[in-house]
């Protein structure tokens, strides 16, 4: 079942790029909203799950607790994890 919730999750994320990019040639400008770096950051080890199996290493992610809120555009960030 885990495998089924990563195919979502990456159609989720795919989603949002695709609407990141229809809002930047429309508009030319980034959407600020809150943004949550937990949940950003929990995104990584997903995202080199094969390659850290293929290495042999584990990825640990603990979340921070008591981290300030930002203001960022989601994809924007995404593109830098």
């Amino acid at each position: 079942m885990r495998g089924y919730a990563d195919i979502i999750a990456d159609d989720k994320r795919a989603g949002e790029v695709i609407n990141g990019l229809r809002v930047l040639l429309k508009k030319g400008m980034s959407q600020l909203a809150p943004v949550d770096l937990n949940e950003l950051v929990s995104d990584a080890p997903r995202l080199v799950r094969n390659d850290s199996l293929l290495q042999q290493v584990t990825v640990k992610f603990e979340p921070s607790h008591g981290l300030p809120g930002v203001l960022g555009d989601r994809v924007d960030c995404t593109k830098w994890c």
